[in-house]
């Protein structure tokens, strides 16, 4: 028998297990900064419950932290690169959750990207005197959710998001996501079960 929050639950699908696999980050924040030479800083934190934790080391793997925020994994990708390096990486275990964060300098895109998922790669592009960026939010996979399914995926992960921030080098033209907060800042923020319920492929597009 599992638990979430002191609500037992008798049985758990194995497509439940997979979804909470597949979506080990289950709360994540990132802020990043663009300057006008194409560098700029990246920040990332990754939260997760800790009553999800106990069911997730039900799996295979050994870890709850997800393969591209390990140490290990990025100091192996960082290694030979001089285009990204991180500034701090600190593992903050709460009373109910493990909040880890992870801060770091790039001098391109590319490599921002060497430690990013391949579904949330972005890409710079000229358009005239405006450049556009495009970050992907999702893989586009459907999957077959049954009713019992969606009820524990609707309380797993009813508190937990995605937030993404861009700060821009000059003023934003265009968005078609999100809110501007202010000239060069916007921030872009979905609930994760709408993520799994609608997961149709799609960028974050971002005009300056």
């Amino acid at each position: 028998m599992f638990s979430f929050w002191g609500k037992p639950y008798y049985k758990i699908t194995v497509f439940i297990l997979f979804i909470i696999s597949f979506t080990s980050c289950l709360t994540i924040e990132s802020d990043m900064v663009i300057n006008k030479n194409g560098g700029g800083s990246f920040t990332i934190k990754y939260i997760l419950d800790k009553g999800l934790q106990d069911i997730s080391t039900q799996s295979e793997k050994d870890s709850v932290i997800p393969l591209n925020l390990s140490e290990d994994y990025l100091k192996e990708v960082i290694l030979n690169r001089d285009d990204i390096s991180y500034d701090n990486y600190i593992i903050l275990e709460e009373n109910d959750r493990t909040v880890i964060s992870v801060r770091f300098s790039f001098k391109s895109i590319e490599g921002l990207n060497s430690i990013l998922p391949e579904d949330n790669r972005i890409s710079l592009e000229r358009d005239g005197r405006s450049t556009i960026l495009k970050q992907g939010l999702t893989n586009g996979k459907q999957y077959d959710i049954n009713s019992e399914s969606l009820e524990i995926l609707q309380e797993i992960f009813r508190d937990h998001y995605f937030k993404m921030r861009i700060t821009t080098p000059e003023n934003i033209t265009s968005i078609n996501l999100g809110v501007l907060l202010n000239e060069k800042s916007t921030e872009y923020r979905v609930d994760l079960i709408d993520l799994l319920l609608n997961p149709e492929k799609n960028n974050w597009i971002v005009r300056w």
